[in-house]
């Protein structure tokens, strides 16, 4: 995972939690048109975090460039301990088909707002802070 943005001198985003997983990457030829994924990850060095979405759709009739699409969240490191405590509760972080609460409530939606989608895995991209808070039990993303 790479963040379009640079959260301290020396980044090394580690990967934190992959809340979706769906279909199969274009280069392999198991790949049907659909390929998406929301992970999340930190950077050891500076204690920020971050979200990438993908969506990959190559059955619409558009140029090849368009059929990646990418959003981004940053995180800021005084809003990372709440991702961490309820991140103790989940058995599998890095498993996408992991059915605990906090994959259940952190992967039902994107966070807000959603900055304008880029095709391009690197390069500049927008990127909005998001946080975690609960509600009625499960953590939800917010915008603090």
């Amino acid at each position: 995972m790479t963040m379009p943005y640079t959260c301290c001198a020396h980044p090394v985003p580690r990967p934190l939690l992959n809340l979706r997983e769906c279909g199969v990457p274009h280069h392999r030829i198991e790949h049907r048109h659909h390929f998406g994924y929301t992970h999340v990850s930190r950077c050891p060095s500076c204690g920020a975090g971050a979200i990438e979405a993908h969506v990959h759709d190559c059955r619409a009739p558009r140029e090849p460039a368009a059929w990646d699409r990418y959003w981004w969240w940053r995180i800021d490191p005084a809003d990372m301990p709440p991702l961490l405590r309820v991140m103790r509760s989940c058995p599998r972080p890095l498993a996408a088909s992991c059915g605990c609460p906090v994959h259940e409530g952190l992967g039902a939606r994107l966070p807000a707002p959603r900055a304008a989608a880029t095709s391009a895995y690197f390069g500049p991209a927008e990127m909005p802070r998001t946080a975690v808070r609960v509600e009625t039990g499960l953590p939800r993303w917010h915008a603090p």
